[in-house]
């Protein structure tokens, strides 16, 4: 494996309402050789029909029978498995900003807790297996080029709030498959996508803290993607996208 990482950390402290404020900035650049990857079922598709290679041939799974609006000898599924790789490469920047503030120097109560961390992937590609040409990743789906998540908290009293929000840029359909560029057609691109939840607190004696909060309280729905890119078992990229929309929890914390 190969790296290269270069980061500055901001941290103002001789300036008395920015002391507590703390900035990142990471550079990231990883290579992997022989790599251990689940091959991708494009690409053996790919090479059993384009490439006419047998062994991949072997993966692809059709049906015996015709079943429901899909006709026998259809597609199936493709099986796919871990295999040394031909590589990966991948960089990008991540960004950081932390601040925490006791609001009684405000005259109020409590302290404010802000955290917002965004990465920005610039490039990245495996090789699908050694001498194939690469797949380049970067703005599809599951490696959108801009994340951004902030989380905003507030706490007095032994009751805490906090609120999180996460939003993933746009993504497009492995070009594998599309033969377009990542966001160059509008007809393979995944909407950007906003997550929104909750979570409060309350401490209950030392030791013990319950807690209740909800989960994609927008309710948003995942992109539909059929079999292109979903996961096993659900229609969209469960990996990456909620797949369950809005959703309550409660539950105990016990410390001793």
């Amino acid at each position: 494996m190969t790296s290269f990482t270069a980061g500055v950390v901001v941290n103002p402290r001789s300036i008395d309402a920015l002391r507590n404020l703390v900035v990142t900035v990471d550079y990231f650049n990883i290579r992997i050789k022989g790599a251990i990857t689940t091959t991708p079922l494009q690409f053996i598709l790919n090479q059993c029909y384009n490439a006419e290679n047998s062994d991949f041939c072997n993966l692809v799974v059709r049906r015996a029978a015709a079943q429901g609006a899909n006709s026998a000898g259809s597609l199936d599924e493709v099986n796919s498995s871990p295999l040394n790789s031909g590589g990966i490469k991948t960089s990008g920047i991540d960004t950081t900003v932390a601040y925490r503030q006791n609001l009684e120097s405000l005259g109020l109560g409590g302290t404010l807790g802000m955290k917002v961390s965004y990465t920005h992937l610039i490039s990245g590609f495996t090789v699908p297996l050694p001498g194939s040409e690469r797949d380049y990743f970067a703005g599809e789906i599951g490696a959108s080029r801009d994340r951004f998540t902030t989380n905003a908290s507030y706490d007095i009293d032994g009751v805490g709030l906090t609120m999180t929000g996460t939003w993933i840029s746009q993504a497009s359909l492995d070009d594998q498959l599309t033969g377009a560029r990542p966001g160059s057609n509008p007809d393979y691109r995944v909407k950007p996508q906003f997550y929104l939840d909750s979570q409060l607190r309350f401490q209950a004696g030392e030791g013990f803290e319950f807690y209740v909060g909800g989960s994609n309280l927008l309710n948003n729905k995942p992109p539909y993607l059929a079999d292109i890119g979903a996961s096993a078992g659900q229609d969209t990229d469960a990996g990456t996208y909620d797949p369950l929309g809005r959703r309550y929890y409660a539950g105990v914390r016990v410390s001793f």
